[in-house]
């Protein structure tokens, strides 16, 4: 009964991860109007592909977070599985931080620069 709950958990993530991954691959699609628009904002264009490395690395994250599920579950002894949980669950926080990085440098706004004297 306990492995038949593991199983439907791992099976659970690695399929989260996968949508997430297919979700990461659609933005990939679209990364070049974000960088453009960052271009317009006024960034130089050498410097915006940190966008697209990050859009990348988010999708190779994603595949490798949902096949280590598939990996975990076979793991029988237990400090090597719950090393591997662990770094595992160092893996999903580091993408989570680079998705939310990703996502503010893509909805970053226009700045104002006011050049006149304050009233």
């Amino acid at each position: 009964m306990h492995r038949s709950r593991t199983r439907g958990l791992y099976y659970e993530r690695h399929f989260n991860h996968r949508e997430s991954c297919k979700a990461a691959s659609l933005q990939l699609s679209r990364i070049d109007d974000t960088m453009a628009q960052l271009v317009a904002d006024g960034m130089h264009w050498k410097h915006t592909d940190f966008v697209k490395n990050a859009a990348q690395l988010v999708i190779q994250c994603r595949r490798v977070l949902a096949w280590s599920y598939a990996r975990a579950f076979y793991i029988a002894d237990k400090n090597a599985k719950t090393l591997f949980e662990f770094r595992q669950s160092e893996l999903e926080q580091y993408t989570e931080k680079l998705v939310r990085r990703k996502r503010r440098a893509g909805t970053r706004t226009r700045t104002c620069t006011c050049t006149g004297a304050a009233p």
